[in-house]
């Protein structure tokens, strides 16, 4: 049943996020710290050590992507221009994938650590939104 949860808050987080992210101009940290949320209670989650959530980070984040790019849908719809979609979905689907197993891994280990895994999260994110999202 949590697994199932994870899922389903993974699809509609960025629909909860949205107004947030209208009213600050910092998607990349409003994201990877909802993300940040969700994986923390993961690693709770764990029994022990040995049983590790990583396929269900993963899962998360894939259910994340196809949520948040549906919301740009409307943009291709009104381009009349699709064929950027499966380009979209890879490269914002491997973003999220990545940051979000970051953040998992870094945090697994050390509180410190997963300090620093959470400005990375950022600082990639960030620099997929300025240099890769703006192109389609």
């Amino acid at each position: 049943m949590n697994n199932i949860l994870v899922l389903l808050i993974g699809f509609a987080l960025p629909l909860l996020l949205f107004p947030l992210e209208v009213l600050l101009p910092y998607p990349h940290v409003i994201e990877e710290l909802a993300k940040l949320a969700i994986v923390l209670t993961l690693i709770s989650w764990e029994t022990n050590k040995s049983k590790t959530k990583y396929s269900l980070a993963v899962a998360f984040g894939i259910m994340f992507t196809f949520s948040e790019t549906s919301f740009y849908l409307m943009n291709f719809w009104m381009l009349g221009n699709f064929e950027l979609l499966p380009l979209r979905l890879v490269l914002t689907g491997s973003l999220h994938i990545l940051t979000t197993l970051i953040l998992y891994t870094t945090f697994r280990k050390h509180f410190v650590l997963g300090l620093l895994g959470l400005v990375l999260s950022i600082v990639l994110h960030f620099a997929f939104n300025t240099h890769l999202a703006s192109r389609f």
